[in-house]
Order: C-alpha cells, then structure tokens, then sequence
C-alpha cells in the first residue's frame, strides 16, 4: 500500500463521527485507537477541544491554509541545503517504515472496540520485518528457489534495461507484471513491486535503499553456504544460512540507526539520555511519534537530487527532479519501468564518502523548519482531493502537510504546548526552551511573509489560533529552526519523542535462541569475515558492497 491510500475514507468517516450528537466518549477517531498517547493529557490539549474558540469547519480551515503555507515557504527560504548528507532522509523514512504502519487502521463508528483491532501492524522492534516479511517461509515470493530442494533464502532483485530494452544489470527491487498471468486485465502493463512493504518502493531513493540492504543479505547467505559447504562452519546459526544472514544484516541495520544517524538528528544529550545514560524507554510506539513528530524527514525532502552520473546537473539527462522519483513506483502506469540502468544510483552523492571529490557535491538535506517542497503538495502520488462534503476546503491544492495535519486531529494527538509541558513536567525539558507564543507567531507568520501570491496562506485570526494551540508537527519543525543545534538535528522536544521512540525499538531481545542479536551478529560476521569489522555506519557498508561487487568472481 502506498502513502496515504485509505486516507480519504477515513477523514470521510471522522467527519460523520464528529457530526454525530456527543457522548462523552474522548477515545480517538476511527482507525487511531490502537497508539497510545506518552502521557495523559486534559481534555483542553487538543487542537478541537471544547472552549478552542473554533467550530471544527473553522479549524479545518485553518489547518488547510497552514498546510499551504508550508509548501509555499519550501519555494521562498533563503537557502534549501543544510549540512545533513542527503541520503540519511531517507534512510531514515526507511526506518520509519520500519517502525510505524498504519494500514491496519480499520475504519468504524463503534468506539468500543478493542483497542488491539486498530493501529499499527508493525513489529514494536527495528528489526527489518518491512524488508524480510514472514521470511522464506511466509512471505516466498520474496525469495528465490536457489537449489533443487525449492528452497528459498536469496531476496529476488530485479533488473534494469539498457536503451534497447535488454536486461541490464540486476540493480532494481524485483515487480511482477500485472497482466493476465498474475490475474490481471490482458494489456495491463503496470508492474507491482515484490516487496514486504511496498511503501519502500514510494520513490527510487528508498527503493534503491532497499535493494542495498538485499544485495548485503544477499552477499552474507552465499559467504555462509560457501563456509558451510567448506565444512568450516562453528557458530551454531550457521546451520541455517539464511538466519545467520538475517542476523548480521539486522544487526548492521541498528548499530547504523544507533550509532551514525540519530546522532546526526537528535540533540547530543538527548541521544546520550537514551543510549549511554540508561533512561528507560516505554516500549512502544505513541501516538505522537506515530503521526506527527516520525515525520519531520518529510520537512528534509529536497526538490531534485544529483542521482547519478546521467541524471546530475552535469549529466545528459540533468538533476533527477523529486517527481520524477515519485513516478517510478510501479502500479502507476507512466512506462517508467522496468527501470532505465541510467538510474542505478551513485551512493556516493547521497552519504559522505571516505574521499570526497570536489566536482561532484554531495546532496543535502533540506534545512529542518516547518516548511515541505512543492512536489509533496503537487504530485499525483501526494496529492489529496478536497472533500465535497466541507465546502470551506473547496479550492485548496491540499497535499502530504494537510495530510499529516489533518491525520493529528484526528488522532486526538496534544498540541506542541500540552506535550512541552508534560516533558517539563517529567524533567525531560528545560522550561527555557519551551516555544513560547511570540516564537510560534513568528513562525507562522514567516511561511506567509515568504510570499503567498495567489495561495490561500494563514489569516490573523488563524495565527492567533494556532498560536496558542499549536499543532504537533508545526511545533516540532519549529521548534528544530528555533533550537536544533544545526540545522539537522530535531529541537529537545522532537529529539526526546525520535530518541525514546528508536531507543525502544533498539532494545537488543536476542535473535532465535541467541540471548543478545548484537554479539550473536559480531560472532557470525567475525566467523565469516576474519579481516573485517561489522560496518557500523552507511558509508562504512557502501564501501563494503562496491568492495565485493569489484571482487573478481571466483
């Protein structure tokens, strides 16, 4: 499932919830129940909450024109590239995948079921489950067949087509046709990605990522057969190659999350809280996290890239423009796949390399601020319908903000304000660095100032509102350009909800009957790379995989 499908179903249903008479019942809208929310918080800390001063068609309203506004500032900031390698965006999405997926949101008017029928279908562990699925056993199609037996351990990766349409180098995720053999229509000639989350094939950044950590599993399970068949075999996982594979390449995965890209986006003494200084995180994820302050990468999303050789400002097919990344998921029929091998993609303009060469910049990452660049808004992948049924949003170009800040209020999710305070409250904030109203008028009135010609931006009256009941996910964006110590890392209240979020996620639970996943992995890797280190960040790993795909074949 993509981004967003079922999204516009269930606004529809908030609205025929929220019309209904009132029953005193505070439990979330239709498909949130499931996330929890941090911290209890009053009935006054919602954005809807009664004695707001705003009908619900009014706040909308507002939301519509502040989510405007947001993408309409992307175009006007003075500068659109922070210190922060391009690539970490969207490993970091990546990861989110990882955490958080929302399409078990079931959607109903009967708030008294089960709070464990709604919400996440993620596993509570960054443990891969969005690119492994069920495994070979569950999740086949995934694998390939690698020996007579039919059993299956090799992720399947796809290729990619040279100009005359031959099959090229096998650098892509793997899409099945979606024609008659696969019970589709007879001339269908779209192509449905083989992935456990087809969410990872949203953009061919993220697919790219995706194949990457495949191709490294891949690369593992042929290294432990080779030592299994050599009869060189010790370590007890190694009877079965495709878990020892799994291991290492999880183990990689979290070590890359922990120790190279949450200090680069979280505040240092707040990684440290969670990672050196033992705070114990609460073990899961909230409904906070969940949607809103997961998706400030969103606010990091860059309008065009340097992809590769071809596709770069110095190359022949020019800058590789975001909406033409978003036109490569495969069940939206643009002949866009299979994939031209112009786009493999040259890891080395996304993260730091160990010799940087000055003619060819490394992407950045935008600036963190509560601004999201056009495409987000304007693209068919992004893009959402106004519904009929509230006539104050007719005419609005609503896309990936109004989406985020609409699915808060649904949610129930507290504003910024309420969710400071409750950190203050816990000790977890300095009350100094609490946004206060003047900070957040500024802000809001910054996107409208930077030029809303003919966009539907905030009025004064939505400025005085929503300065005061400020939504989740503006607040946290502001509160990075107001307190983030570059411009990268999140401020102390979005660092503390990212840091505890991902220190839960990391707890380290073991793996099959290994008591620890990270010693069993360094074991395993040690056994069967005796020259070589685990790679613990992702320059670190791309040079391991150049490594092995420049190696001559034995």
């Amino acid at each position: 499932m993509r981004h967003g499908q079922g999204f516009n179903q269930i606004f529809q249903d908030y609205l025929s919830l929220v019309a209904q008479a009132p029953t005193g019942d505070v439990e979330p809208a239709p498909g949130f129940a499931r996330y929890e929310p941090r911290f209890a918080y009053a009935p006054t800390d919602y954005l809807d909450a009664p004695g707001s001063g705003q009908s619900l068609t009014d706040t909308l309203g507002s939301l519509a024109r502040l989510a405007t506004q947001m993408h309409v500032a992307a175009r006007k900031v003075s500068t659109s590239e922070g210190s922060l390698p391009g690539g970490y965006t969207y490993l970091g999405q990546f990861a989110i995948h990882d955490l958080v997926n929302s399409t078990g949101f079931r959607v109903t008017r009967d708030r008294n079921l089960p709070r464990g029928l709604f919400g996440n279908i993620q596993t509570p562990s960054l443990d891969l489950s969005s690119l492994y699925g069920g495994g070979p056993a569950g999740s086949p199609a995934l694998y390939q067949v690698i020996d007579d037996t039919e059993h299956r351990a090799r992720f399947r990766l796809g290729y990619m087509t040279d100009q005359h349409g031959n099959p090229s180098v096998q650098e892509d995720i793997a899409r099945m046709p979606v024609g008659p053999w696969c019970g589709g229509a007879v001339g269908d000639a779209r192509f449905d990605p083989l992935l456990a989350d087809t969410r990872n094939a949203d953009n061919l950044i993220i697919s790219q990522l995706a194949v990457l950590f495949m191709q490294y599993h891949n690369m593992l399970l042929d290294r432990a057969v080779d030592h299994v068949s050599a009869g060189k075999a010790h370590h007890p996982m190694l009877a079965n190659p495709f878990e020892a594979a799994r291991c290492i390449v999880t183990a990689t995965y979290r070590r890359i999350l922990r120790d190279d890209y949450l200090p680069r986006i979280v505040m240092p003494q707040v990684w440290a809280r969670y990672f050196r200084d033992g705070a114990v995180p609460l073990g899961r994820v909230t409904l906070e996290s969940a949607l809103a302050v997961l998706r400030f990468g969103h606010a990091q999303v860059q309008d065009d890239y340097d992809f590769s050789v071809t596709h770069s400002d110095a190359g022949a097919g020019g800058v590789a423009r975001l909406g033409r990344l978003l036109d490569f998921f495969g069940l939206r029929p643009t002949g866009d796949v299979p994939v031209r091998d112009s786009w493999v993609i040259d890891w080395d303009l996304f993260f730091d390399p160990a010799t940087p060469d000055p003619a060819r910049p490394l992407n950045r990452a935008r600036p963190l601020g509560p601004a999201l660049v056009e495409p987000l808004r304007s693209h068919p992948a992004t893009r959402v319908a106004p519904p009929a049924t509230v006539p104050e949003l007719a005419g609005f170009r609503l896309g990936l903000a109004w989406r985020t800040l609409a699915k808060g209020l649904m949610g129930r999710l507290p504003t910024g304000q309420a969710a400071a305070r409750e950190l203050v409250a816990q000790g977890l904030l300095d009350p100094a660095q609490v946004l206060g109203r003047d900070a957040l008028v500024a802000a809001l009135r910054a996107g409208r100032t930077a030029g809303c010609i003919g966009e539907r931006c905030l009025r004064d009256q939505d400025i005085d509102f929503l300065a005061d009941r400020t939504p989740l996910f503006f607040y946290i964006l502001a509160e990075a350009q107001a307190h983030g110590p570059t411009d990268a890392h999140l401020g102390p209240l979005g660092s503390d909800f990212v840091a505890e979020t991902f220190a839960t996620a990391l707890v380290d639970t073991g793996y099959a009957a290994e008591r620890s996943l990270d010693a069993a992995a360094t074991a395993l890797h040690t056994e069967l790379y005796p020259d070589h280190g685990l790679p613990v960040t992702m320059p670190a790993l791309i040079a391991r995989m150049r490594a092995h795909k420049a190696a001559p074949v034995p």
